[in-house]
């Protein structure tokens, strides 16, 4: 059984109960609150409850709340509920139709446990009226109607002896939502039982005022009937223009901008203040424009609307001036502005992925039934700088709203294709998802080499035919009859004739692959000899040495001539200079004669001399 204890808090006792023992030292945070909404005639059934929170400690709060009121002389527990309240889930509650009449002063006191100390909430303010009922009448100078942004005094009057205050609200249709006047709230009630109101704050067209007596400790709260009033525009003229960005057609869900000016043109001028109402229609009259402030003030004659929100199709749009205290109102003509429907876009490929470097996919993309115009195909490596495809730009729609892409044009790698339709009068643009489409490298065409024959001490430039894409080409060579077969960069040469088993290699690209060719006979043969000029002159009737100049010698040659009486041997060959022993009989007819070589190979080679 909790034991009672009386608080001294800045003179003030206040009752608290606490669980039987000691409490604890953890803090926590006691918040007081009440409901329905004050003011509230006595004997309403009100709900107090007390929530606890922000405890120091990981442990849930137990105990009591005691739940206590004041009127300005101490605070006394609130009796017709349960009190103390046990603490459940960190709250407690009390209803009770016990609060007496006036502003009642209510707070929660929170018992603490072994865990938590004891701690006492924020008092709040709760207005409490009396029952006797009031009535609350409203009356207004000028009687029905003012000039926009002129005073406006309205009179409230409440039931005679009643005190208190009065608040005065406005709304533009008598269902309202009221809202509270401005510097017309918590208005004194006077001793000859009346409030007044002044505003210049009601805004132009028909407005409808109630005044709301709130009651005291003897009179319940009232609230007069609405009372209409309509604040009229001045009588100027004005002239009002409208336009709107981007042109259209737009696509639904663009930005759009509508930008209104107005202008005075009985007095000349731009009128100061206002509003400006933005409208659509889309053929049964018009409609304000949602998605943006509007009405919007008009700032130095001007106001804007940014919306998205317009609908399909073709719409009406006018902007209308609210008029001020000087200007009467005015509508802008209306402008025409197109909102394409949205479209979706699908993308489709036959054969699936992957495919190789130069195989051919076909692309179909199916836009919204009943479109025309266009598709794009378009592919990135990365899924964010998209191009067109080779040959697949500005594709054209068939009459079921189908495009196709054949191409074979597609690089290696990870492809992202996408199809984009371009839109018409009437569907908006649109694109499809990304279609993720891989490309392998393809195999090269087939690689030959050429030429397949050279001369034994020559550089041979090898050529490789075919293959594919723009990898390097090398060539390497082994040994077949021949020895020392040796490539440089393009260039083989032989040590002896024979035959060399040459092999082109293409490097791979972005696109192929890498290839060999087959390996290729080259034959090298030894080169012809050419014999050029003789050095020295043989002499008659005895034996002399010459030399024979000359090209690709290579062994010794046997040498004849076309003179009887004389013979020649070769005793030196360096491949460019014969040395060769002549011998010459007496009798021998000095003349121009011809020396024939003839090389162990069969090949032959002439050439003149001297015999003197």
């Amino acid at each position: 059984m909790g034991a009672a204890a009386v608080l001294m808090v800045a003179g003030v006792s206040l009752m608290a109960t606490s669980s039987a023992g000691a409490v604890g030292t953890g803090t926590t945070t006691v918040t007081t609150s009440a409901g329905p909404t004050s003011p509230q005639v006595v004997g309403t059934s009100v709900t107090i409850s007390a929530t606890i929170s922000n405890q120091s400690l990981v442990s849930t709060p137990t105990g009591t709340i005691t739940f206590e009121y004041s009127i300005g002389a101490g605070y006394n527990a609130v009796t017709g509920c349960t009190n103390p309240a046990t603490v459940a889930s960190n709250t407690a509650s009390c209803v009770t139709t016990a609060l007496p009449a006036g502003t009642v002063s209510l707070e929660s006191v929170y018992s603490g446990d072994g865990n938590y100390a004891v701690s006492t909430g924020a008092a709040i303010a709760y207005s409490v009226t009396g029952s006797t009922v009031s009535t609350t009448s409203l009356g207004a100078s000028p009687v029905s109607a003012q000039v926009y942004q002129n005073n406006v005094l309205f009179t409230a009057t409440v039931t005679t002896s009643a005190t208190g205050s009065v608040n005065f609200l406005s709304a533009t249709s008598v269902g309202g939502p009221y809202v509270n006047i401005g510097g017309c709230t918590g208005i004194a009630v006077t001793g000859s039982y009346t409030a007044p109101c002044t505003t210049a704050a009601l805004p132009i067209g028909a407005n409808y005022i109630e005044a709301v007596y709130l009651g005291n400790t003897t009179y319940a709260p009232s609230t007069s009937s609405p009372y209409p009033y309509s604040i009229t525009p001045g009588a100027g003229s004005v002239l009002v223009a409208l336009s709107a960005t981007p042109t259209s057609p737009v696509s639904a869900g663009s930005t759009v901008t509508m930008t209104a000016t107005v202008t005075g043109t009985s007095p000349v001028g731009t009128p100061a203040g206002g509003t400006m109402t933005f409208q659509y229609s889309s053929g049964a009259g018009y409609l304000t424009v949602p998605g943006c402030t509007n009405p919007a003030t008009a700032t130095n004659g001007l106001a804007t609307c940014v919306t998205t929100t317009l609908p399909y199709g073709t719409v009406s749009l006018q902007a209308v001036y609210s008029g001020n205290a000087t200007y009467n109102t005015g509508t802008s003509p209306a402008i025409a502005y197109f909102v394409r429907t949205t479209s979706v876009t699908t993308l489709g490929a036959l054969p699936g992925s992957p495919i190789t470097y130069g195989g051919t996919v076909t692309f179909t993309s199916t836009v919204t039934a009943g479109t025309t115009g266009t598709v794009n195909f378009e592919s990135s490596l990365n899924d964010i700088a998209f191009t067109s495809i080779t040959g697949c730009g500005a594709e054209v729609l068939s009459v079921s709203s189908v495009a196709t892409c054949v191409t074979n044009a597609l690089p290696t790698g990870l492809d992202y294709v996408e199809a984009v339709y371009s839109g018409n009068t009437t569907y908006a643009p649109s694109t499809s998802a990304a279609l993720n489409y891989t490309v392998t490298a393809a195999g090269q065409a087939a690689i030959t080499v050429t030429p397949i024959a050279g001369v034994v001490g020559v550089a041979l430039t090898l050529v490789a035919n075919g293959g594919s894409g723009a990898g390097a080409v090398t060539f390497s060579a082994v040994n077949g009859t021949a020895t020392g077969c040796t490539v440089t960069g393009t260039s083989i040469k032989v040590t002896t004739a024979g035959t060399c088993l040459v092999t082109a290699t293409k490097a791979a690209d972005a696109n192929y692959i890498a290839a060999n060719s087959a390996a290729t006979t080259v034959t090298f043969v030894n080169p012809i000899p050419k014999a050029i000029r003789v050095i020295g002159a043989p002499l008659v009737g005895k034996t002399t040495v010459i030399g024979i100049a000359g090209q690709y010698f290579y062994g010794q040659p046997s040498i004849i001539t076309n003179v009887g009486g004389v013979t020649a041997k070769v005793s030196k060959d360096t491949g460019s200079l014969l040395t060769v022993q002549v011998t010459v009989k007496s009798g021998v007819r000095q003349g121009i004669y011809v020396f024939a070589l003839t090389f162990k190979n069969g090949q032959r080679t002439n050439v003149k001399y001297n015999l003197r």
